[in-house]
């Protein structure tokens, strides 16, 4: 796989729980509103296929760990040695651009898009920011904030994971699920294996509204300062306050990467 500052920073754990929950048949149908769209899914998945296969099957370790030992770390490690041939270049480039623009679970490797996501929720639910920020500029603020949240508030992605978690599975994606311990429980407020792909999905609307935004000429550091207060005043972790000193690292024309975007519409 290849090598660039933004796809560096997710670990083999995250690349592998990636891989197993799109070696899966079935969940191809999420791939589309999770930002990813290839021509030829099944070659992609293929090769998400090839890296979960010498990965041992999942453990339980009542001792240790005290839960079930999933090889995400075997299958990121394969991922990113794979070469993936057999793939269109057009296909390649936006799985690419898809992983320099995506996010994962902690705020540790994508720092500023978490702030930033984050700072949607809390100007979309909450007065505070209308105490500090005069209109028209807040109207902009929150404006922008809700119709973010309501975007990832779309019922018709609750309802395809819904639909997914009853679905009766292929024999490759049963044997997938045992092999790796996956379920996808119907009904519940968190599907956990659906997370990762929760957290794609997230920063690929944030992208799409952002570049809506841009795109009618509007003014990037109104929104920017939206997020800005934000972390100034919720980012509390003595681990993350370092990341708050890179004020310049808020800012949109940082915030994503256009190097695979040539080929991808």
């Amino acid at each position: 796989m290849i090598s660039t500052p933004f796809i560096d920073r997710y670990t083999d754990n995250h690349l592998g729980e990636l891989a197993i929950m799109l070696s899966l048949e079935g969940i191809w149908e999420l791939a589309p509103m999770v930002g990813l769209t290839v021509g030829d899914p099944e070659a992609l998945r293929q090769i998400f296929v090839r890296a979960t296969e010498a990965a041992p099957m999942a453990i339980y370790d009542a001792e240790d760990v005290m839960g079930w030992v999933r090889w995400k770390h075997l299958v990121g490690a394969a991922l990113r040695k794979d070469d993936f041939s057999g793939m269109a270049r057009t296909d390649l480039d936006r799985f690419y651009d898809w992983l320099e623009n995506g996010l994962v679970g902690t705020a540790h490797e994508f720092p500023y898009r978490h702030f930033w996501v984050d700072a949607c929720r809390w100007a979309a639910k909450y007065d505070d920011i209308t105490t500090q920020v005069e209109s028209p500029v807040v109207d902009v603020m929150r404006d922008f904030a809700i119709d973010y949240q309501e975007a990832l508030n779309d019922p018709a992605y609750a309802a395809a994971k819904e639909a997914i978690a009853k679905n009766h599975d292929s024999y490759f994606d049963t044997w997938q699920k045992t092999k790796f311990h996956i379920n996808i429980v119907p009904g519940v407020l968190v599907s956990h294996p659906l997370v990762p792909l929760n957290n794609m999905r997230r920063a690929h609307i944030l992208r799409a509204k952002t570049d809506a935004y841009l795109d009618t000429g509007r003014d990037a550091a109104v929104l920017e300062r939206m997020v800005l207060l934000y972390a100034e005043q919720k980012i509390s972790s003595k681990w993350l306050k370092p990341d708050l000193e890179a004020r310049d690292a808020f800012c949109l024309d940082r915030l994503w990467s256009n190097r695979f975007r040539g080929t991808v519409t």
